[in-house]
């Protein structure tokens, strides 16, 4: 009886690397069968599975994620236009009594690099306890050090409490980065995450940015401090509608199941890795902790994280999206600056400049959402299957707008190639979805802090039209670079998927046991 079920063992764990084998071979996935569109990720049998969510449901739960990360940003950008007033506001003259230009500053950069360390803990977070109930903290964290920057008291007028409270609410603002992609791809299909991401992102992108606009008016109106507590209107709604709406969606899928290449039964449904279990009610679904995660899965994500920091293409898709941050952002902070001793723009305008940004933001929904999904239906029909190379046709147009709003000042296009690289690096490795997440928004914030720290002083240093035009040097040679992996991508793939490192530690996990192959509980 032994041998019997050792056999048994033997052949199943042969035909789990027999797909794994194929896998690693033919990456196309096929998302068309006669003419109509196909579901992929395909949906377990399980009526609970996060896919299968009520069409209603999702959309509210797009609201909620639009209202949360509209704060988030909204709290972070918006500052950039009133730095001039709050160096005068905290007497930064430099000298040994007062603080520098340099520290005031701080309040607009050091949100970005906390926001990827953020992302980074939200993540880890995420899958030890869950999406829900990191989103949950996550948006109270955000609300209640909003409510401390706008009381900060203390030292040179409390300067330093403000730093320290932007610091936390970079901390709150990193699940945007992180758990917010999570959510929106374990409810939505591949033809769908573009529009999905882009709705999220783009009402974000316009928040700060009429907020920025704004922000001189209320600061000249009121003062710097009402700025937060308006904005933080929005944060007090993201946490209710979270708490509310947005369910667990952590979910064990099979590799085979997120390519499309298992097999369905007359519903179009595989079975699920758990026991399927009857339809939860409305309330049960707002539990706090499902019990989905674990601290081994947590540990596991973090050594992926390491690995997938080793892959040709997503180093080179980081950078692009570190580049474009960074400049972006480094934008913002400066030109405020630069408008009034330059151009002697009055104060109250100079928040006008983010409007270019909500321009930006809005071109993004229809083009990288609507038009990206159509795009690659389009392509997954003329060529037989869709191939993750084709998100990067999505990335031409915002690299061009980009190397040249670069140039000009502009910020169109950010945030458009942030989504087109999250769902290219998903599309490139599926077992590992929510690493890929984190690679390209924690890493993007972090070595794009860098550009941000530095673009005032190197600016001083050569100017602004040559400090950006190096800038939008580095970005038009990145997006070149983007030509090489389109042609050879899947060549690169399934290099990088006969690595040795390269092997998911939940994979590993499941072969050992002799389960069929899974991916990470984010599918």
């Amino acid at each position: 009886m032994a041998h019997v079920e050792q056999a048994a063992a033997n052949e199943q764990k042969a035909g789990l690397e027999e797909k794994m084998a194929k896998l690693r071979t033919d990456d196309t996935v096929a998302l068309f069968e006669a003419g109509e569109i196909r579901l992929i990720p395909i949906p377990s049998d399980d009526p609970n599975d996060p896919l299968r969510t009520p069409p209603w449901r999702k959309k509210m739960v797009i609201i909620a994620l639009c209202f949360y990360t509209a704060g988030s940003l909204a709290v972070t950008t918006s500052l950039s236009p009133i730095i001039p007033t709050l160096i005068q506001y905290y007497g930064a003259i430099g000298g040994p009594n007062h603080p520098s230009p340099t520290d005031v500053m701080n309040l607009g950069t050091y949100p970005t690099l906390f926001g990827g360390i953020g992302a980074i803990l939200s993540l880890l977070a995420a899958r030890w306890i869950g999406t829900r109930p990191v989103l949950i903290l996550s948006s109270a964290l955000l609300f209640l050090c909003t409510v401390w920057s706008a009381v900060s008291r203390g030292k040179d007028r409390g300067l330093y409490s403000n730093i320290a409270a932007r610091c936390f609410v970079g901390l709150g603002t990193g699940a945007y980065e992180s758990v917010v992609p999570l959510i929106l791809q374990d409810i939505n299909f591949i033809h769908q995450r573009n529009r999905a991401l882009s709705l999220v992102l783009g009402s974000g992108g316009m928040a700060g940015a009429i907020f920025g606009a704004l922000s001189t008016y209320i600061t000249a109106g009121l003062d710097w401090r009402s700025l937060y507590w308006i904005i933080n209107i929005l944060n007090a709604l993201a946490f209710i509608l979270i708490v509310f709406v947005v369910p667990e969606t952590t979910w064990a899928r099979r590799m085979v199941d997120l390519t499309g290449t298992s097999d369905t039964d007359a519903d179009g449904y595989v079975p699920s890795m758990h026991p399927a279990q009857p339809q939860i009610s409305y309330l049960r679904s707002l539990r706090l902790l499902s019990g989905r995660g674990s601290a081994m899965v947590a540990w596991k994500t973090a050594k992926d994280l390491a690995r997938s920091s080793t892959y040709p293409n997503i180093i080179w898709i980081v950078v692009l999206n570190a580049c474009m941050s960074g400049t972006t952002v480094g934008s913002t902070l400066v030109i405020s600056t630069t408008l009034q001793s330059s151009y002697n723009w009055a104060p109250q305008n100079v928040g006008l400049c983010m409007l270019s940004i909500a321009v930006g933001a809005l071109m993004k929904i229809p083009i990288s959402g609507f038009a990206g999904d159509a795009i690659l239906k389009y392509l997954a029909k003329k060529k037989n299957g869709h191939l993750p190379e084709h998100q990067l046709l999505n990335l031409i147009l915002p690299v061009v707008i980009g190397f040249i709003g670069t140039i000009c000042y502009g910020f169109f296009a950010s945030t458009a190639i942030n989504i087109i690289s999250t769902t290219y690096t998903i599309e490139c490795y599926p077992d590992l979805a929510g690493v890929m997440v984190i690679v390209c928004g924690a890493y993007r914030n972090i070595i794009g802090f860098g550009l941000t720290y530095g673009a005032q002083p190197f600016m001083e240093a050569v100017g602004a039209l040559r400090c950006f035009g190096t800038y939008a040097g580095i970005l038009g040679g990145l997006g070149l670079v983007g030509i090489f992996f389109y042609v050879m991508g899947p060549a690169v793939r399934r290099n990088v998927n006969s690595w040795k490192i390269r092997r998911s530690a939940f994979a590993d996990a499941d072969l050992s046991q002799g389960d069929e192959l899974s991916t990470s509980y984010h599918g």
